[in-house]
């Protein structure tokens, strides 16, 4: 159950304050480099190309948003604080479709960088994955939300009434990033809505 990474948005100034450092960075490490590469003993050939400015801030982007982002230093500072969602999720959904009568318990798996994200929902009848998502900052207090748009495919086994949709889902991160709280609708097709709770049972 793993749909594919897809691009998310996030606060444009926090993508600006990283672009930012990164290029400051770039600039800096180049001219160490340059420095140290002069003061070597030996002559570097011409042919060895010696990484640039650009090579360096391609580097460091690529680094910051495989593995630094969710450091514990990166994630302590507000500037360029981004939720780390990645893990496995306990899901609780109380949806529409039976009346509220009983919840629905599945799994979600959430696999995240720093631009881009995936989150897979897989119930006993079907699997919803994400399309596309937006995380963004509600509050001075580092509050954030997340809201997705979703399709969900039957599997083959499924009842009959059961067809491709699409949804929404809004859900509100909580609780130091550890619970998402929420509603979900789908349209045409179903026209099912619901509360949905989610809790971390696993990083990754």
């Amino acid at each position: 159950m793993v749909g594919n990474m897809h691009p998310y948005q996030i606060e444009e100034k926090i993508k600006t304050r990283i672009i930012i450092t990164a290029f400051v960075l770039s600039i800096a490490l180049a001219r160490i480099f340059s420095l140290g590469a002069e003061n070597l003993p030996i002559k570097i050939p011409w042919w060895i190309e010696t990484p640039s400015v650009l090579g360096f801030f391609g580097l460091i982007i690529f680094s910051y948003n495989r593995w630094f982002w969710k450091t514990k230093f990166f994630q302590s500072l507000e500037w360029f604080y981004i939720p780390n969602l990645n893990g496995i999720w306990k899901a609780e959904i109380l949806s529409s479709h039976n009346d509220f009568a009983s919840p629905i318990i599945c799994n979600m798996n959430i696999r995240q960088t720093a631009s881009h994200i995936s989150l897979s929902l897989e119930t006993s009848q079907s699997i919803s994955s994400s399309e596309n998502a937006i995380l963004t900052r509600v509050d001075k207090f580092n509050q954030f939300e997340l809201i997705y748009n979703y399709v969900n495919k039957p599997k083959a086994d499924a009842i009959s009434s059961m067809n491709i949709h699409h949804g929404t889902t809004w859900l509100q991160i909580l609780d130091n990033s550890s619970k998402l709280d929420g509603e979900y609708y789908s349209g045409r097709g179903r026209q099912n809505f619901g509360r949905i709770v989610l809790k971390r049972s696993k990083r990754t």
